[in-house]
């Protein structure tokens, strides 16, 4: 091929490379314009400068028109490109922004926490829950507890059981046990090392209310400090002059206050905190458990007695009625055949009858028990024909009589 021809081939596509170079630096000094002028404007806005930004212009590298500031954003390529860029400063701005935010709702929320007690307290109960060691070996504890109850001392009685295992877990000396009767009273049923109180506590009273509302075990030490802190509650008299008096535990069991637990001040001094007030609400839970299943055992128990009981007398009551119809007929005949001998005869083997049934009765109702029957066979033939010579004695007597 000649080379002018080849020449005419091969600069076409020259100028056409060198009209992409010329594409492609327009493209890229339009970005560089864009970024420079939001760089501009985005450092006026940070600034807080009150000068307009039309009036601080600023050169780009590269030569060219400058991008004054954020009046110029609509000169922004429309390609994909420029809203690229516009979306990254934008969020750069806005992380920046809500960065500030957070930071002082952090610092606002550390100042509220700081200046209320009870929201320290709270936390302070939360990182001790979370990240530091128990002070009771939970294991031993509960098997001391559990083993405390179920043992069958006969010179204790559960319920003192029950006010050792509790006190035990505080270290506590003494104590006393409060359960409500039937009239709905609470009364001392048991003591450990504690001398009797002749007290009584009625269920509509502040200190009944306020442990079946609440549940709170009641420190007294904390009471008599910041009386604030129990609402509604007023002490009774006679507990206010147990000076030993230390921790009230109430006893809870399906939701209902069944009796509560006053434990003295124990031999060291122990901080009541979190934790032992929830072991202390844990155990008492228990002792509810355990009193309610002996209250229902002895519910059960007297239900059997009256049941044995009606029982019997409804035995007895027939027993009494047959007695009495025995002498009430032998009564009735005397008028007439106390001049027999055989009517005699019958008139003692009824009488030595009715003495046999009644001992039986006597001891019937001593012990509680029918006892062994006495039973023998009966010969119903010469039954049968005593009857009937009975009778025929009974019809010649009323024939002489009438003659």
């Amino acid at each position: 091929m000649p080379r002018a021809r080849r020449g005419l081939r091969l600069r076409p596509l020259y100028v056409r490379r060198c009209a992409a170079v010329r594409r492609l630096d327009a493209k890229r000094l339009g970005r560089a314009r864009v970024r420079a002028g939001l760089d501009h404007s985005l450092h006026c806005i940070g600034d807080g400068s009150q000068q307009r930004l039309d009036d601080r212009p600023r050169a780009v590298p590269g030569g060219g028109v400058p991008l004054d500031g954020l009046s110029r954003l609509r000169d922004l390529p429309s390609g994909s490109g420029g809203r690229r860029l516009l979306r990254t400063l934008l969020r750069r701005e806005l992380g920046k922004t809500f960065q500030v935010g957070f930071i002082f709702a952090a610092v606002l929320l550390l100042g509220w926490l700081f200046s209320s007690g009870t929201l320290r307290s709270k936390l302070k109960v939360f990182i001790n829950k979370n990240f530091f060691s128990y002070r009771y070996d939970y294991r031993e504890e509960w098997l001391r507890f559990t083993n405390l109850l179920s043992t069958r001392d006969q010179t204790t009685s559960a319920p003192q059981r029950c006010i050792q295992a509790l006190a035990n877990l505080v270290e506590s000396p003494a104590g006393a046990l409060w359960l409500r009767g039937e009239s709905d009273v609470f009364t001392q049923s048991a003591r450990w090392n504690l001398l009797q109180i002749q007290a009584e506590e009625r269920a509509d009273r502040s200190l009944p209310r306020f442990l079946r509302k609440t549940g709170w075990v009641v420190d007294l030490d904390e009471y008599r400090r910041q009386p604030s802190r129990y609402p509604d509650l007023q002490l009774p008299d006679w507990l206010k002059t147990m000076t030993s008096a230390w921790l009230i535990v109430p006893i809870v069991t399906q939701d209902e206050l069944i009796g509560f637990i006053v434990l003295t001040a124990p031999r060291a001094a122990i901080d009541v905190n979190w934790e032992v007030l929830d072991l202390l609400k844990t155990a008492a839970r228990q002792i509810g458990s355990f009193l309610g299943q002996i209250q229902s055992s002895e519910a059960l128990l007297e239900v059997k007695k009256f049941d044995a009981f009606n029982k019997m007398s409804a035995f007895v009551v027939h027993d009494l009625k047959n007695l009495v119809a025995q002498l009430s007929l032998l009564l009735k005949n005397s008028e007439r055949h106390r001049q027999n001998p055989r009517f005699q005869d019958d008139m003692l083997s009824t009488v030595e009858h009715v003495t046999e049934r009644m001992n039986r009765l006597l001891l019937q109702l001593s012990t509680g028990s029918r006892g062994a029957e006495n039973l023998r066979p009966v010969n119903l033939a010469r039954l049968a024909r005593r009857v009937v010579e009975a009778k025929a004695d009974q019809r010649g007597t009323s024939h002489r009589g009438l003659r």
